[in-house]
């Protein structure tokens, strides 16, 4: 066998496992991120829009609008001088093909012109498909007091506050019509 034969057959291999690759990724239970989404859990809701970073919809940027909330947060929120959210922004990425983990920011703020920060809020979680429009996450809460910044979480210091047990919410898909 030739030179030439053995890189034509090398090349060719190489050819058939990029494309199993590219392949494995179209795969039915591999999900992406993207789109719209609301969820909460009874006294809770938000939603989200989920802006995925690379092609293969692997990562996000994720921003997320608290709409409801109940005496809990209300509860939470006046411990530390506060009365709203902000929205919450962060990043996920995914770590199998059905589930993904992410950590959101958000502040807690008094009202006023302009408002107040008391307090920044850390969500830690997971995201799990179950199927392409809906999904369940588990996620705590932790509450940090703000850094000499003004503006970011002093993470070197203690939380003020960690949710005493995971929270689960149901999400669902907003559909395109």
């Amino acid at each position: 066998m030739g030179l030439l034969n053995r890189r034509m057959i090398r090349w060719s291999l190489l050819a058939l496992a990029v494309g199993g690759l590219s392949l494995a990724w179209t795969e039915k239970n591999h999900y992406r991120f993207g789109g719209a989404w609301v969820g909460g859990h009874p006294g809770f809701s938000w939603n989200c829009l989920q802006i995925p970073l690379d092609p293969a919809g692997r990562t996000e940027a994720i921003r997320v609008d608290v709409l409801k909330w109940g005496a809990d947060v209300a509860g939470l929120l006046s411990a530390f001088g506060a009365d709203q959210l902000t929205s919450a922004i962060g990043e996920g990425r995914m770590i199998s093909a059905d589930t993904a983990t992410w950590t959101l920011l958000a502040y807690a703020q008094a009202s006023g012109n302009p408002p107040t920060t008391k307090a920044a809020i850390l969500y830690p979680g997971s995201w799990t498909f179950t199927s392409q429009n809906t999904a369940e996450i588990t996620y705590t809460v932790a509450v940090y007091p703000i850094s000499a910044d003004g503006y970011s979480p002093d993470l070197s210091a203690p939380p003020l506050y960690v949710s005493p047990e995971p929270i689960t919410d149901t999400v669902k898909r907003v559909p395109t019509l």
